[in-house]
């Protein structure tokens, strides 16, 4: 679609409900000259319902982006294989909805076919809950390592440029790096605003 910046939020949603894009593989959504404003609205879910795109890639940046929409995004994009997240203010319920549950086999959890995370400068991120997310999508949903040989291990790649620190990270994450996981953490310092 190229570069398309929309001026006001009423143009933004006016904008998404006039579009269908059944071959949109990719989306990438910055809140420039919206810094406050929430790009994951009901108009952009309605597109990607009503689209029935094959979402693979998926590149998100704002920090006004709330967490519950993001997830119910999420759960629209069964095929996503890469997810960038940019900029947020937490993660939380973000990470709590891509850990597999294993409750209904996979079918239920979000983004089965993830292969690439990359979590960037995000405000607050549970070193627990997204440890918990990268065990249970590397070993299945009950976290143990007998489970893997059924368990379909999409997961390839994570990425973190975060205030946590390599430290931080249990062991059993950093083992997936000796499990064949390319895992990279690097530690930033967030400015106090």
């Amino acid at each position: 679609m190229g570069d398309t910046q929309a001026t006001s939020v009423h143009q933004l949603s006016s904008f998404f409900e006039h579009l269908t894009l059944p071959a949109l593989t990719s989306l990438e959504i910055r809140c420039g000259p919206l810094p406050d404003y929430c790009p994951i609205t009901p108009s952009l879910l309605e597109l990607i319902q009503r689209s029935k795109a094959s979402i693979s890639v998926l590149t998100l940046d704002g920090s006004a982006v709330n967490d519950e929409h993001l997830v119910s995004l999420l759960r629209l994009l069964p095929g996503l294989k890469s997810l960038t997240l940019y900029g947020m203010r937490t993660l939380d319920k973000v990470l709590s909805s891509l850990t597999f549950t294993g409750t209904n086999g996979l079918k239920d959890d979000s983004c089965p076919r993830l292969e690439y995370i990359s979590l960037q400068q995000v405000k607050e991120m549970s070193v627990s809950l997204f440890s918990d997310c990268m065990l249970s999508r590397w070993w299945g949903p009950s976290k143990s390592k007998g489970n893997c040989d059924i368990f379909e291990r999409p997961l390839k790649e994570v990425f973190v440029y975060n205030s946590v620190s390599y430290d931080e990270v249990p062991k059993a994450v950093h083992g997936l790096a000796d499990e064949g996981l390319k895992l990279e953490i690097r530690s930033i310092v967030f400015d106090n605003e």
